[in-house]
This record gives C-alpha cells, sequence and structure tokens, in this order.
C-alpha cells in the first residue's frame, strides 16, 4: 500500500498494526505507542490522508474545467460548434483582435481573403477617454456652439461609442496603399469615391475635399485650383454606386479623358441591418416587392423564397439580386474579392465617430496631406436626412445620438427577416468589418 503527499507517494511503513493493548499503567497503547503519542501520530496520518484527497479531487476538477475553458474559447472565438465543425454563428462574442484574425482564415487556418485587410482595432482599455468629455471636445471642434446641460444628458458618452462602434476606425486595403503610390506619379494621383446607395459617398468625398491635398498637384495647379484639381474627385470614373466590375466597363461623361489607374477608390459600407433600412425608406434604382403597404420591409424571404431585387446602374444596365440582403453580399463582393487593383474601404460608422483620424489614414494612404492652415473640417449636415427643418449642428447631434446606440433586438425586423438576414449575409464579410447580427427578440417583441 502507498500513501500519497504533496510531494509524491512512498511505501508505507513496514511495521504491522497490533491490536490496541494495555500497558502496565492501564492506558492504551497503538501499535506499541502510549496512548498520547499513538493518537498524535493517527491525527497526523488522517489530516495527510486528508489534504491527498483536496489536492487530488481539486487537481482533477481544475483540469476538467480547463479542458472545458480550452474547447468553449476555440467554440466562441475560433468559430467552432460543440461538435467541433467550423460555425461562424459562434462568432458573435469574439473580441475585436479575434475577429480581425477570422476575417481572413478558414478552419485549417488557411487565408481566404488575402487580397483585402482591415485595420487592427484597439481594445477599450487602451483608449483612456471616459464620459462626455471627448464627445464634447469634437463637438467643439466641429464648430458646434456650447450645449445646455439638458441635451449634454442624452448624449452618449465615449465608451458607449467605443462599445458599439469600436475605439479605432476599421479600413480595408491599406495595405495596397503602396503598391498604388509606388505606380502612380505624385502629380496624378487621385481619391474618387465609390460605395452603395445609403452608405455616405457624399461625406467622405465632403470630408476628403475640406480637409486633404495633394501637395504636388497644389503645386502644379495652384493653391486657389479646385478640390478636384488637387486631387479630391467627386467620384470613381465608373460612376460611384455602379459595381467594382465597371471599371473596365464604364465611364462617366465627365471621366472619359481620365486615367483610372491613377485614382484610388474609397468604398464606404454600412452595417448590413441599418443599411437595410435606410434602403426601404429610399431604394433609389433597387427595386424589389416590400410587401402589405410596405410594411414588410426589406421582406427577404417571403413564403420561403428569396424576394429578388433588381437595380438599374450606369448606362440603364441592371443588376439582380437574390434579395436585399444579397445585393449588400454581391456589391461588396466585387471590391472586397473580386477586384486585383489598390482600393480603400471605409465604414460610414467611422466617418462619423472617428472622422478626423479616418480622413487622415485615406489621405496620407496615396501620399497626401491634410490641411494645417486651419482646423479640421467636421461635415455637419451628414445626417441632415434624419433631421429635417433642424439646423446642420442639430443634424449632427441627432446622429451622434441614434448612430451610438446598441442595435435593438432582431434590428427591428420581423424574426423571419431577421432569421433570412442571419442566413443570408455574408458572415466573412461582417466580422472582417466588426459588425455583428442584432441580439435576438424575446417572444414579446415579435410583430
Amino acid at each position: 500500500m502507498s500513501v500519497t503527499n504533496g510531494h509524491g507517494s512512498r511505501p508505507a511503513s513496514s511495521r504491522t498494526l497490533k491490536p490496541p493493548s494495555k500497558n502496565p499503567s492501564g492506558s492504551t497503547n497503538i501499535n506499541g505507542c502510549t496512548n498520547s503519542k499513538g493518537l498524535a501520530a493517527l491525527l497526523g496520518g488522517l489530516v495527510i490522508f486528508t489534504v491527498f484527497i483536496d489536492v487530488y479531487f481539486l487537481t482533477s476538477k481544475n483540469l476538467s474545467l480547463s479542458k472545458f475553458n480550452i474547447r468553449h474559447r476555440q467554440r466562441h472565438m475560433g468559430g467552432y460548434d460543440k461538435a467541433g465543425k467550423h460555425n461562424p454563428s459562434y462568432l458573435s462574442k469574439m473580441t475585436w483582435e479575434s475577429k480581425r484574425k477570422f476575417a481572413f482564415q478558414d478552419e485549417n487556418n488557411q487565408h481566404k481573403l488575402p487580397v483585402l485587410k482591415t485595420r487592427n482595432k484597439e481594445t477599450v482599455s487602451s483608449k483612456q477617454e471616459f464620459g462626455r468629455a471627448p464627445v464634447l471636445k469634437v463637438f467643439e471642434q466641429a464648430g458646434i456652439p456650447p450645449l445646455n446641460n439638458t441635451i449634454i444628458e442624452t448624449l452618449p458618452t465615449w465608451d458607449q461609442i467605443v462599445r458599439v462602434i469600436g475605439p479605432k476606425p476599421v479600413i480595408g486595403g491599406l495595405d495596397t496603399c503602396e503598391a498604388f503610390k509606388q505606380s502612380v506619379p505624385a502629380v496624378e494621383r487621385m481619391l474618387g469615391s465609390s460605395g452603395m446607395f445609403n452608405t455616405g459617398t457624399n461625406l467622405v468625398t465632403h470630408l476628403l475635399k475640406n480637409n486633404c491635398k495633394i501637395p504636388e498637384r497644389v503645386e502644379k495647379y495652384g493653391i486657389d485650383a479646385s478640390r478636384e484639381a488637387h486631387g479630391m474627385r467627386w467620384q470613381v470614373p465608373w460612376g460611384k454606386h455602379s459595381p467594382a466590375k465597371y471599371k473596365e466597363e464604364h465611364s462617366t461623361e465627365k471621366a472619359k479623358a481620365i486615367n483610372k489607374e491613377w485614382i484610388m477608390p474609397v468604398v464606404t459600407i454600412r452595417h448590413p441591418y441599418s443599411w437595410m433600412h435606410s434602403m426601404c425608406k429610399n431604394g433609389y434604382t433597387a427595386k424589389w416587392r416590400h410587401g402589405f403597404k410596405g410594411q414588410n420591409c426589406p421582406n427577404l424571404k417571403p413564403r420561403g423564397q428569396w424576394n429578388e431585387v433588381t437595380t438599374k446602374f450606369a448606362n440603364g444596365r441592371t443588376e439582380y439580386s437574390d434579395s436585399l440582403a444579397h445585393l449588400w453580399n454581391d456589391w461588396y463582393k466585387m471590391y472586397i474579392e473580386d477586384a486585383k487593383y489598390p482600393r480603400l474601404i471605409v465604414r460610414l460608422e467611422d466617418l462619423m465617430f472617428h472622422a478626423e483620424e479616418t480622413t487622415t489614414q485615406i489621405c496620407t494612404c496615396v501620399g497626401g496631406e491634410i490641411r494645417t492652415d486651419r482646423n479640421f473640417t467636421y461635415i455637419l449636415d451628414s445626417a441632415k436626412a434624419d433631421s429635417p427643418g433642424h439646423d446642420k449642428s442639430t443634424g449632427f447631434i441627432q446622429a451622434w445620438i441614434k448612430y451610438s446606440k446598441p442595435m435593438p433586438p432582431r434590428g427591428n425586423f420581423r424574426p423571419k427577416d431577421y432569421e433570412a438576414a442571419k442566413e443570408a449575409l455574408n458572415e466573412d464579410y461582417m466580422h472582417m468589418f466588426h459588425y455583428d447580427h442584432p441580439p435576438p427578440g424575446d417572444e414579446k417583441d415579435a410583430r
């Protein structure tokens, strides 16, 4: 028999245990020991045995919990379900860093989308700014008059913005900047906006025109030349809403003489749930059945069949998508995966909440400089459609309040549209740009 202690095991004493016997004085002996010494030895042995049992079970339990936690992290951070199979739906609780890694790796650790990379994001704790002071600082820089306490109390805190939007911009394609600068002479470089309807193409254009310049073009055309002469064009030559494949197939009337290789496309993207809500209000040239009096929009999969969307682009050309969610996939796939030329993809959310940092990164990507003759210019009427009849600063404030809120259950979609959106939307693209599906709603919230 072996007795285990904290340092391993050893053979039990070779001395044979004998029945208790009486000594001449009448006290009881255990194995020939006196009562006091024998009792102490027995109690000591019991204590050692008890400690061994506790250590054994605690160690076993901790090892078991460690294995469970490892499997749990693998499932929730690596996209693997309980059966060990790859399942992107398990990615909803991923950290910023793990999301960035997943965007380019599959279950075999192979890079899936090597052409386009997004900028790494910092953790919330790395930005030591909380409360409303950073928000009020931005408003002051934007030229908004001092606000009263009632309005201030309605503003988001900076930590709320970090939780919902993120602490830093997420920009796709920064790894293509060097290739662009190497292939295009500085004096010929230009930036032009591109993006789906309702994604902030006008906003990014105004931010660039007001804040960015390419020094070599300013020197060539003069300081008083137009913003376009300084390299900030209104749109890409093939049309700002046209799919990326139109680059080789179409040119707008005013851009036929422009070398398309000299323009860096700045493509805007928006959270697909928020984008679909805006498309329901104004779909531009995208057409689909909205359902009963438009109340069922986006009406992705009525009666179990995808609701096809037809969209007219340049030259009256029509493109077809299985549903509004598929249109988001299809349009951005051409820039994320299919395009083989330099391009940037920026989030509308970052153009609103990280405007200066996002604009600076876009500008410097092509060798441009942010203007230093004045403070950074914010675009106050970027959300004017949300606040009709109000002044520009009111629209700016309302936009910050509205878009800094966590997404409501199901994104305010009907349950069947919510499930259809989760089925249709490209998980890789969503996680690449740090977009999550809204949380599921309760049964009582269903409509």
